[in-house]
């Protein structure tokens, strides 16, 4: 069958075992899986690139998924007010709603995870700091967590949280307000 077809009502792909709807572009370029709306205009879409190992998820005509070959995953937004991720929990009780970064180092104090922030600043994602895990024994049961900046594009830790509950200051600390206790074990406050 060439040309083009419309069937109005429901379309069943049915088979025995695996049931494929297969797209197949055989001058290269891109394949379309187009959601409609009554007025024929594209509400969404997922398209494949048949020169690459590429998925994008369009709403509207923008792409704000992309996923490539290796399990890369890119969101993009188009919107100038602040963007927002939401992972929302809708039952009560029960487990959190919860974020997991997994990293697999099985080396002593190896970087394993990390959360990069970064900003696109003439054409380039320049990265102005991130938080990094790192595995302390030769079992990946201990870890700490550095907090590292960027200073004219140098990045180094400005805290630590150690293993052991102690942490690491590189810089200076100044309190706008409050005040700063120490406190000891039987806890009362010691300066």
């Amino acid at each position: 069958f060439t040309g083009n077809a419309e069937f109005n009502g429901t379309v069943l792909v049915s088979g025995t075992s695996d049931s494929p709807l297969s797209l197949r572009n055989t001058s290269g370029g891109e394949m379309f899986l187009k959601f409609l709306n009554p007025n024929g205009t594209i509400n969404g879409a997922i398209i494949s690139n048949s020169n690459s190992d590429v998925m994008m998820f369009r709403a509207g005509n923008n792409t704000f998924l992309t996923i490539d070959g290796t399990g890369q995953a890119e969101f993009k937004t188009t919107t100038s007010n602040d963007t927002t991720f939401t992972f929302k929990k809708t039952t009560n009780g029960g487990g959190n709603a919860s974020v997991n970064i997994v990293g697999r180092r099985e080396a002593v104090n190896s970087d394993c995870s990390a959360i990069n922030f970064k900003n696109t600043y003439s054409g380039s994602d320049r990265l102005i700091g991130n938080i990094i895990a790192n595995t302390v024994d030769s079992n990946g049961l201990s870890g700490k967590l550095r907090f590292r900046t960027s200073n004219g594009g140098s990045v180094s830790d400005a805290l630590v949280l150690n293993h052991d509950t102690s942490a690491e200051l590189a810089g200076d600390v100044t309190l706008t307000s409050g005040n700063f206790y120490k406190k000891h074990s039987n806890g009362n406050n010691m300066f």
